[in-house]
């Protein structure tokens, strides 16, 4: 629901723990994700690129933003990487 309709009809919005809440980008909820250390100058570019509140950077798999989080293969990318990262935050 809508937070604003909670607030018009004076409903408490609930949200599930994250253990019950499904996992539908492919990370194991109960795996610890790798943190992906980028450089100053790219984070700065990456947090400018979008309007997502990106917070954090993990490795994974592909490339992909789930919830305040990115998922990155690597800490240096290739050139299609960074076309797909980049068409990724502009959607």
């Amino acid at each position: 629901m809508h937070s604003l309709y909670a607030e018009i009809l004076d409903i408490t919005p609930l949200a599930l723990n994250n253990r019950y809440r499904v996992n539908d980008g492919g990370h194991d909820a109960y795996e610890t994700p790798e943190p992906c250390h980028l450089s100053a100058i790219l984070w700065e570019d990456i947090k400018l690129a979008t309007t997502r509140e990106l917070t954090c950077v993990f490795k994974a798999e592909r490339i992909e933003v789930q919830g305040a989080s990115l998922y990155l293969p690597a800490e240096q990318l290739s050139s299609a990487q960074k076309r797909q990262l980049w068409t990724l935050l502009s959607e």
